[in-house]
């Protein structure tokens, strides 16, 4: 062995005979073809995200009401990616020379030519992928009503909290809001909780040749808590940044009725008639209303690291608690065994 090394040759007993060859001859010979199922990695996890909540007008300023956030760009692992990668990350200083190849096959296969030892490593990468993809993640989102005094000495170690902390927030006011949530890692996923009104939004004129009438236009209001939110585990595996969005409405009260004004219809002519306008008159709106809803709203649009076991507070004065208390959200990320 020591002779044949100095060399660059090796040595192996191929059915009972010494075959001597170049180091890399012989590395060629013991390779096996073996195949991965891959295709659980391949797979997309589909986004799902929320609404904004908060009412805000329309660009063309015609009102406005609860929309849809941008869906954005989906990227997803291919089969050829994934095969670049584990080549530059997997014995990379052994794929240029032959026999040993990679190649991804229709149906999620991955045809690996390679020695056992690498082969062991390619199946070490490929599990660790499925771990620190497919491991989900869970998000529960309290808002308390906390005294204005009391905030201060509740967050005086700072907006992340631990388990302590969130115990003497839950003691210190009552919860006016909880929903939990749970998704893939790196997954966007959206949560609505709360209930609906129905308003008179406006009136649709109609007019005919001798008459007019209203026609009520029906918009609708949510109250309750919009959660989007896309959790990605850091690399250390000790932090879950969140890309966050959050909306929290309330109503402010039932719906104000304001009464439609008077519509005086133009003057036509009928067909057939002199030259003399024939008036045309209709008081429209008689008993008619117009509403509108007042809400009180907050409102989170944030990206932000969280240890693991730790939660963030968000807080602000708002007219979804009573006067002389602040709003304090906790936004706690955990790991789903």
């Amino acid at each position: 062995r020591i002779i044949l090394s100095a060399q660059s040759l090796g040595f192996t007993i191929e059915e009972g005979a010494l075959l001597v060859s170049d180091a890399s001859a012989l590395e060629g010979r013991r390779a096996v073809l073996r195949t991965w199922d891959v295709l659980d990695l391949l797979s997309p996890i589909e986004d799902f995200p929320g609404v904004d909540l908060v009412p805000r007008p329309a660009p063309d300023g015609s009102g406005g009401g609860a929309t849809f956030a941008d869906e954005g760009v989906e990227e997803t692992l291919t089969g050829d990616g994934l095969a670049e990668y584990l080549r530059s990350t997997v014995a990379p200083e052994t794929w240029e020379r032959e026999p040993f190849e990679m190649v991804y096959l229709p149906g999620g296969l991955l045809a690996v030519n390679q020695v056992p030892e690498v082969q062991d490593r390619i199946g070490a990468a490929l599990d660790a992928m499925r771990k620190s993809g497919v491991r989900q993640i869970g998000i529960e989102v309290r808002a308390y009503s906390i005294p204005r005094v009391s905030v201060a000495p509740l967050l005086r170690a700072g907006v992340l909290l631990d388990e302590a902390a969130r115990r003497r927030l839950h003691e210190a006011g009552p919860m006016v809001d909880q929903v939990t949530i749970a998704c893939f890692n790196s997954q966007r996923v959206s949560l609505l909780a709360g209930r609906s009104r129905s308003y008179v939004g406006d009136q649709d004129t109609n007019v005919a040749q001798s008459a007019a009438a209203l026609d009520p236009i029906v918009a609708q209001v949510v109250e309750g808590i919009a959660l989007d939110v896309r959790p990605v585990r850091a690399a250390s595996g000790k932090e879950i940044v969140l890309e966050l969005r959050l909306d929290a409405v309330r109503f402010l009260g039932d719906p104000v009725d304001t009464p439609v004004g008077l519509v005086r219809a133009a003057a036509t002519r009928g067909e057939g008639e002199d030259s003399s306008d024939v008036p045309v008159a209709a008081v429209l709106g008689s008993g008619a209303v117009v509403q509108s809803q007042r809400v009180g709203s907050f409102a989170v649009r944030t990206t932000v690291r969280v240890p693991l076991g730790k939660g963030i507070a968000f807080q602000g004065t708002s007219p979804l608690v009573e006067e002389g208390r602040m709003l304090v959200v906790t936004v706690t990320p955990k790991l789903v065994e």
